[in-house]
């Protein structure tokens, strides 16, 4: 790819609405979400089960996943560890918004593979300056992603 085409890629990833999955077995707090995420002109996915979050994710995967840990069936954890096995979204930031916030509970999600950790309650502000970090990182992720991909299929 010329120096046009990179160009160009990362032009029309800059002006993709990003899309973010919000992952919670209560409505209540999708909708608080979905009110946060609204701010940042997001297209938000919401799911109330993992199974449901994976084959969303795996149908479309989203640039960001919010997530609680607590699920019913299949946990966070488990779908966390499901996300980042999975070749179409292993590097799909996720931020877990969780009722667990013992120290070792917070220390077990980000080992388990979650790149951001917020307790509940929590204040709107909290949720929309994580979400700025990784929203505002999303064209250079793409461009980042796209090069060492096309770096895998260069003949040796």
């Amino acid at each position: 790819m010329d120096l046009n085409g990179f160009v160009d890629r990362f032009e029309a990833s800059v002006e993709k609405t990003p899309l973010v999955l919000a992952v919670d077995g209560d409505e209540d707090n999708l909708l608080l979400v979905k009110y946060v995420v609204e701010q940042f002109n997001c297209t938000l996915l919401r799911a109330t089960s993992s199974r449901e979050a994976l084959s969303l994710a795996r149908e479309n995967p989203p640039d960001l996943i919010v997530l609680e840990m607590v699920l019913p069936k299949l946990d966070g954890f488990e779908l966390v560890r499901l996300l980042k096995n999975n070749g179409l979204t292993a590097r799909i930031p996720l931020i877990a918004v969780t009722q667990l916030a013992l120290p070792r509970e917070r220390e077990k999600i980000l080992n388990v593979g979650c790149d951001a950790y917020l307790s509940k309650p929590y204040l709107f502000e909290d949720l929309e300056a994580i979400l700025s970090r990784y929203l505002d990182r999303l064209p250079a992720m793409a461009v980042a992603a796209e090069a060492e991909e096309r770096m895998c299929l260069l003949p040796e």
